[in-house]
């Protein structure tokens, strides 16, 4: 059974949509400027589209981010044909750990949700499984591979 989204995840996916459409129209920072009216940092992200979806504590983070991932997949990357790599970052290690269990467990609604959405053509990896992603996993499958923050914090000091 697929888990039916809340109202505010709705809305968030439905923005997201809605930005999604203005891109095949134009240039990220006027698409991400009339969906928000906030400036676009154009000097860190040029013209590669940049989106942050907000949800509080408990609200459901990950299965936006999955149903995002198919909206972003199937809108945008179309051309990708559901294959290719996905960078998912969260902000510790523990929650990467939770994050991978949703991922692999077939009995976890994000598990079906994305399986729903890639028809089983999807691979989870840790950030540290990652360098034995192969390019028939990639050329066949929608890689997921979940790193953590708490990684790039560790390699910096």
């Amino acid at each position: 059974m697929i888990m039916q989204l809340k109202r505010y995840q709705q809305n968030a996916i439905d923005t997201l949509d809605k930005f999604l459409t203005l891109l095949k129209k134009m240039k990220p920072r006027h698409a991400f400027t009339e969906i928000t009216d906030s400036l676009y940092n154009h000097e860190w992200f040029g013209d590669v589209p940049f989106v942050c979806i907000r949800i509080p504590t408990g609200g459901g983070k990950t299965l936006v981010g999955c149903k995002a991932v198919e909206r972003i997949m199937e809108t945008a990357l179309q051309h990708k044909m559901d294959t290719g790599i996905v960078m998912w970052f969260v902000p510790s290690d523990s929650i990467k750990t939770q994050t991978l269990k949703k991922f692999r467990d077939q009995k976890d609604w994000h598990y079906e949700t994305l399986n729903e959405s890639f028809d089983t053509k999807f691979k989870i990896f840790s950030n540290e499984e990652a360098l034995a992603i192969s390019p028939e996993d990639v050329r066949n499958n929608l890689c997921i591979i979940v790193a953590s923050l708490d990684a790039f914090r560790k390699d910096a000091s």
